[in-house]
């Protein structure tokens, strides 16, 4: 059933956290079932752009919500890291973020985002998956110069010094933003990056640092009192000083309630048709997905 997508219908944005839950306990049990030794290490969660809408205390406080309830419901660890992304460009959006990891119960929550462009403040559109808002977002030309421009990007949005470098960023731009291939490897490999200098204490090789997207071109706060510009690529904090000030407090849910959760005991390599299984199941394309936030491959 894992290779026919478990019976779920992702199109149901009305089940998709129920559909979440349901699809980690299969992919568990199927990892169980083939022999496979596995660990939560990290929740990767890239989201924000289908909220713009909302406020940064709305969205902010909604994403709270979320993160504690896939750490109770999902995985059992009330204090699983997190690595975030997914601002858009948006102050509000990374306002938000940011606000969410001063309330979530378990801490242990990294935004990380790299800077692309910044949306002009002074400005009514919205960055969204279908409108980049061309003619009032401030984009870093270093960035794309450096990786590479997206084959759709009209020569009247490049500088006069861009280079001749192609670089997939997304499906169809400018009217499906989504990640395409190379977008999505690159967006991938900075939350890697982001997960061994937050919550491990391995230093980040230098050569993959050398090529980190969000360490080469960060998206920093801007100081107070000043605005993104064309020169300057960064977001507006939106809390206000004592909001932005706070640290995030862990509260450990009551030993009554906590969900308990052990990690899988069974040997790694039972027998030769466990082994098997277990590299059948790791190599499933519906499967991988899951593992985003399992370490299954650990040590293969």
């Amino acid at each position: 059933m894992l290779k026919s997508k478990a019976g779920v219908d992702f199109t149901n944005k009305n089940a998709l956290f129920v559909n979440q839950v349901y699809v980690v306990r299969r992919a568990t049990e199927a990892m169980k079932a083939a022999g496979v030794a596995y660990e939560w290490k990290s929740i990767v969660w890239v989201q924000g752009s289908a909220d713009k809408k909302d406020t940064w205390e709305v969205f902010g406080t909604n994403t709270a919500r979320l993160f504690d309830a896939i750490r109770q419901h999902s995985v059992g660890i009330w204090n699983l890291p997190i690595v975030d992304t997914g601002s858009s460009a948006q102050a509000a959006l990374r306002t938000g973020k940011a606000y969410a990891g001063q309330l979530v119960k378990g801490c242990k929550v990294t935004t990380i985002e790299m800077g692309m462009a910044a949306a002009d403040p002074d400005s009514t559109c919205q960055v969204g998956p279908t409108n980049p808002c061309s003619d009032s977002t401030f984009t870093n030309h270093s960035i794309m110069n450096h990786y590479g421009w997206d084959p759709n990007t009209p020569q009247s949005l490049k500088p006069p010094d861009a280079s001749d470098k192609k670089f997939y960023w997304y499906r169809t731009w400018p009217t499906n933003l989504h990640s395409a291939y190379e977008g999505m490897i690159l967006k991938g490999r900075m939350l890697a990056d982001e997960y061994i200098r937050a919550f491990t204490p391995t230093p980040l090789p230098k050569a993959m640092a050398a090529e980190d997207p969000a360490l080469k071109f960060p998206w920093p706060r801007c100081a107070t009192g000043t605005k993104p510009t064309a020169k300057l690529i960064c977001w507006m904090d939106q809390r206000g000083g004592v909001q932005s000030a706070k640290t995030c407090v862990p509260q450990p849910p009551a030993a009554s309630t906590s969900a308990t959760w052990r990690p899988s005991t069974s040997p790694r390599y039972q027998t030769a048709a466990a082994a098997a299984r277990r590299e059948a199941l790791c190599k499933t394309p519906f499967v991988v997905a899951v593992l985003l936030m399992l370490g299954c491959l650990r040590g293969s």
